[in-house]
């Protein structure tokens, strides 16, 4: 009966045990998991700023080809 009670006290410290890592273990997930949102946060700020200027860069573009004809001397068709 003794052994019995021993092996049952040497099971609860090893389960409360594994407990505390696990706690530990979930609470580092848990920031890196936040860490990572504040990242891609910040990458999809930048994300869509380079879209942006690149929409600007697209407008600019599609209106070269006027500005030039207009810049050398040819009149509209």
């Amino acid at each position: 009966m003794a052994m019995l009670l021993q092996n049952q006290a040497t099971l609860a410290k090893q389960h409360i045990e594994f407990l505390d890592r696990s706690d530990k273990k979930i609470a580092e997930a848990d920031k890196r998991f936040a860490e990572l949102e504040a990242q891609h946060a910040e990458v999809m700020k930048e994300f869509e700023l380079i879209k942006s200027v690149l929409a600007r860069h697209e407008n600019i573009l599609e209106r070269l080809p006027e500005l030039i004809r207009q810049k050398i001397g040819f009149k509209n068709q």
